[in-house]
C-alpha cells in the first residue's frame, strides 16, 4: 500500500523544480501543481463487461496513489494531460465523482484526450475545468497529445504510455515506464497502472528517467 510518496527525483528543468514521482505523476512545485496523464477512469470496468475477470483492488491502487501525493504535497489544481476517462459511461465515472469531492477545496483541470468522450454536462458536475486541445503556461504548453509543430513553449504531454527496455547481464531485460524528455517536449507515463507501455528508444540528446521499484532514476544509474 502506498502510504506516503518517497523517490522523488527533483529535475530542474527551464528555471522550473519538476518532481518526478515513482507514481508516474510529476508535481511542479511553483505553481503547485500536480500533473498527470493517462488516468483512464473506467477502464477496468470496460474489460470486466467484456467477460474479464479483474480484481477491485486494481482500481483501487491509483486512487490510493493520488491520495499519498495530495496528502504529501501543497497541491493547489491537479491537472490531467488527457484521457481522465476510458471512453465509455460507467459505474467507475460515479467513483471518481465522489472521490473528487474530498478535494473540492483542489482545482482539477483536464485538457481533453481521445478517450474523454462523456457528457459535457457529467465535466462541469465534476467541478472539472476543461480544455478542449491545449493549456499554455510558461515555460509549458500542455497537451494531450505530443505537439509536432515548433513553439516557443515546451510541450508536456501524455497519450504515448512511454517505456524503455532496459537490458542486463545474461540478456536479463525488463521493460520500466519513464519520463521522457526530447528537445521540444516531454512525455509522462500513464498515471493509470492498467494500461500498456510504448517502447521507444532513446536518441543521444533525449533525457529518460525510469520508474524501478518505487524509485524515479536518470536511465544512465538504473541499473
Amino acid at each position: 500500500m502506498i502510504t506516503s510518496v518517497s523517490g522523488v527525483f527533483i529535475y530542474s528543468f527551464l528555471g522550473q523544480s519538476l518532481h518526478l514521482l515513482p507514481q508516474r505523476a510529476i508535481y511542479w512545485a511553483e505553481t503547485k501543481t500536480l500533473i498527470v496523464a493517462d488516468v483512464h477512469v473506467g477502464k477496468i470496468n470496460h474489460f470486466r463487461k467484456a467477460g474479464i475477470a479483474i480484481p477491485q483492488i486494481a482500481g483501487e491502487t491509483d486512487y490510493k496513489a493520488l491520495d499519498a501525493i495530495l496528502n504529501t504535497f501543497p497541491v493547489d489544481r491537479v491537472l490531467i494531460l488527457g484521457d481522465l476517462f476510458h471512453s465509455t459511461y460507467n459505474e467507475a465515472v460515479v467513483d471518481f465523482s465522489t472521490w473528487r469531492k474530498k478535494y473540492s477545496q483542489t482545482e482539477f483541470t483536464l485538457i481533453k484526450g481521445n478517450h474523454d468522450i462523456l457528457k459535457d454536462s457529467f465535466y462541469s458536475a465534476a467541478s472539472l475545468k476543461i480544455y478542449e486541445h491545449t493549456l499554455i503556461e510558461h515555460p509549458f504548453i500542455f497537451s494531450h497529445i505530443p505537439l509536432e509543430e515548433n513553439s516557443t513553449y515546451y510541450n508536456l504531454s501524455g497519450h504515448i504510455h512511454p517505456a524503455v527496455r532496459l537490458v542486463g547481464k545474461a540478456k536479463q531485460s525488463i521493460v520500466l515506464p519513464c519520463f521522457y524528455f526530447r528537445q521540444k517536449n516531454g512525455i509522462l507515463p500513464a498515471f493509470s497502472t492498467f494500461t500498456g507501455k510504448a517502447l521507444l528508444i532513446p536518441a543521444t540528446a533525449d533525457t529518460v528517467f525510469v520508474i524501478a521499484n518505487q524509485f524515479v532514476r536518470p536511465l544512465t544509474s538504473a541499473l
